[in-house]
């Protein structure tokens, strides 16, 4: 019989097992997993096979967003009590993960979304097309952003929130745009582009797993669209990654063409599509 409960830490190496070949659609859980003050981590398998069969891995966070990795082919309708009494039962703010699996999880619930965004989750697993080619420009360059950077490129930031973040109606604070990016320069790898001391484009990592890290947040100012920034600044990122021997995985909205462009011609993939739902 399948069932639904916390994992144990005897558990984990399973749970590693059933991640690896399915990790790039799911690298927000992987990041999170074994990390004290993370979340909660629901197995849903078979008990007499020793979570040997799992059927789908969940992750719920302390502030209500639910990952989850599901099994090809299994049908999340068979344990949807389970699901809706264990992880429904302090509603979710926020589903993040593959398309037909959050489908799924959206139908369980009793309550209508507030929000809904469509992505499409793309993949490289070699060096960029382009490879270790850096453009040279005079003024241009692109390095590592720790948090020493955090006041410099605090206005990329909030013009990244108010243009690809905030949904529909939700007000933009500067604190927790600042908050937010000094967490990040702290614990992912950044990189931004620069003409002299002005930051112009920036990229980072916004979840490193195992096999995989996932990237976010590329911008770039307006006044400097269109010049190839955001493509120097990606690909050195890129090439960090890759050379650290990790995949790389992003979701990027269905309808921003330009930037399926760039990534396309960097050498990523489409995989599948990808759902994140806001209640």
């Amino acid at each position: 019989m399948t069932r639904l409960r916390p994992a144990t830490p005897s558990e984990l190496d399973s749970c590693l097992a059933f991640l690896a070949p399915r990790e790039f659609r799911c690298v927000g859980l992987s990041s999170r997993l074994n990390r004290p003050g993370e979340g909660t981590l629901w197995v849903l398998g078979n008990p007499e096979h020793g979570y040997g069969d799992i059927a789908a891995l969940f992750l719920k966070t302390p502030g209500g967003m639910l990952f989850h990795c599901v099994r090809e082919g299994f049908d999340l309708a068979q344990a949807k009590s389970q699901i809706v009494r264990n992880l429904f039962a302090d509603f979710p703010s926020t589903v993040i993960g593959s398309l037909d699996a959050t489908c799924m999880l959206e139908t369980m619930a009793d309550v209508k979304p507030r929000y809904v965004v469509d992505y499409d989750l793309l993949t490289l697993k070699s060096e960029p097309k382009g490879g270790n080619a850096r453009r040279e420009e005079p003024g241009l360059s692109v390095s590592r952003a720790g948090p020493e950077r955090l006041e410099a490129l605090l206005p990329l930031q909030e013009g990244y929130e108010r243009e690809e973040v905030l949904l529909p109606g939700e007000p933009f604070r500067i604190d927790r745009c600042r908050a937010m990016l000094k967490a990040t320069l702290s614990s992912q790898r950044v990189y931004a582009a620069w003409i002299g001391s002005l930051p112009v484009a920036k990229a980072g990592t916004n979840a490193q797993g195992i096999a995989w890290d996932q990237i976010g947040g590329v911008y770039t100012a307006k006044d400097y669209r269109g010049k190839g920034y955001a493509r120097s600044v990606f690909r050195e990122l890129c090439l960090d990654r890759i050379g650290k021997r990790k995949n790389i995985a992003l979701f990027v909205k269905k309808n921003n063409f330009s930037a399926k462009n760039l990534y396309f011609s960097e050498g990523f993939t489409f995989q599948e599509g990808f759902r994140i739902i806001y209640w």
